[in-house]
């Protein structure tokens, strides 16, 4: 049989291995009665409501008798009353990193400890939205990283964790309040995993698509001056939504303290010096993460006296095409939408004009499911130059991967071309 190859942006390899996998049907005991195992989705739904560690935890609702009225204070409407348990819960209880379907502790004795596993948490964040007249329901999910659930046949070990649905002024909201920083309404991308199993009563439950609808966006203005040494000092703005906010903060928070994700960040980044660097509305999840950098550049190498050659693209640019496959039998799932923008603005040395540059280009793939632009102009001494990628969907099919793969290609080859200045 053929290696099968991992690449970057898929599902767990599981999902496309071809295999035959048997589940436990009926034990019949010597002597007499019988015992079923594989069941209907209405009894698993029995089954999970009736257990203790599941069913009971989402009828706790005098859990939060005391300390409701406090969390929800002053606010009017469903989608404020439902945002301040969520974010209560999201900082006030720690995710102890375990998955389940089932409460580890129960949901009284992880508000009293402030720690517990995703079932702890979630299934108390659906008792607390119930409690306070939010209409919620626990989803059970397969994480990324564990398959696809089966759709032909109920198999409860499919699903290793829980999250949470609030049905809100016709809106469905899917929560999960153990992931630190993640926004109301989002989900992180180990959840975003095809499908979930909304758990509504003892006998019914229905399938939801697990999806963010909010993009995955970064943004970079580069302001920079070139001397006519050839050293260049400017600012690096960053802005940060969606998963690359997430994936942002999270980064941050795994160093002991700022200075050090700054000495970091300082190693990775070899082609600049960075002199100072503050982030903004770390904590304010429902905001726009910020980075604001600032930096030197010594260009010597590139800068002759009386001509020079300059890359305005120098942070983050994308130097490895993550499509390196000549077939992909699965799909491309990015988990969300993705949008890239640079708007880069370089002052340099009066007495120069540009001699060459990249051409100004423009890409769509059929159907606009994905669009490069790339524009430059000079003037007055200064270079100005926009970059967006946008990636329309979140899962391409393998059909599509050849005009993806060739799509990244361009785009490296574009930004690979320098603009080569000469004195007057």
């Amino acid at each position: 049989m053929p290696a099968f190859k991992e690449e970057d942006y898929m599902l767990a390899p599981v999902n496309f291995i071809s295999s035959i996998n048997f589940e436990l049907r009926t034990y019949f005991d010597p002597s007499g009665p019988h015992t079923n195992y594989a069941k209907k989705w209405s009894d698993i739904d029995m089954d999970l409501m009736q257990e203790k560690d599941f069913g009971g935890q989402i009828k706790n609702k005098g859990a939060f008798k005391d300390i409701l009225p406090g969390i929800i204070e002053g606010k009017e409407n469903k989608l404020d009353i439902a945002k301040s348990i969520y974010y209560y819960l999201q900082k006030n209880i720690v995710w102890n990193d375990f998955l389940g379907k089932f409460a580890e502790n129960g949901i009284k004795k992880a508000l009293e400890t402030k720690k517990g596993n995703i079932a702890d948490i979630n299934l108390g964040l659906v008792a607390a939205l119930n409690a306070a007249e939010v209409e919620a329901y626990p989803v059970i999910i397969s994480t990324r990283n564990n398959g696809i659930p089966s759709y032909i046949f109920p198999v409860m070990t499919d699903f290793n964790a829980v999250i949470c649905m609030a049905k809100i002024d016709g809106k469905d909201y899917l929560l999960d309040a153990s992931k630190k920083f993640l926004p109301f309404g989002e989900l992180s991308l180990s959840s975003i995993n095809d499908r979930g199993r909304v758990i509504f009563s003892k006998n019914q439950s229905d399938w939801v698509t697990l999806a963010n609808a909010v993009p995955s966006k970064k943004s970079y203005n580069i302001m920079a001056k070139l001397d006519s040494t050839g050293k260049m000092k400017g600012t690096i703005r960053a802005q940060y939504n969606g998963l690359d906010a997430l994936i942002k903060r999270s980064e941050i928070d795994s160093y002991n303290t700022f200075e050090e994700y700054e000495e970091k960040l300082v190693e990775g980044v070899s082609s600049i010096r960075l002199m100072s660097s503050k982030v903004e509305n770390l904590e304010e999840v429902e905001k726009s993460l910020i980075e604001v950098m600032e930096f030197e550049m010594d260009m010597r190498d590139n800068y002759r006296g009386d001509n020079f050659i300059l890359n305005p693209i120098m942070y983050d640019r994308t130097t490895n095409n993550p499509f390196k496959l000549d077939e992909r039998n699965y799909p491309v799932d990015l988990g969300a939408p993705q949008i890239e923008v640079f708007n880069i603005n370089i002052s340099v040395p009066v007495g120069f004009n540009l001699s060459n540059k990249p051409k100004d280009s423009a890409m769509t793939l059929p159907e606009n499911s994905a669009k490069y632009t790339f524009r430059s102009i000079f003037d007055n001494n200064i270079l100005l130059l926009q970059q967006t990628t946008t990636l329309n969907k979140a899962i391409f099919t393998p059909e599509e991967y050849f005009h993806l793969k060739e799509f990244f290609s361009r785009i490296i080859q574009q930004q690979m071309t320098d603009f080569q200045f000469k004195k007057i």
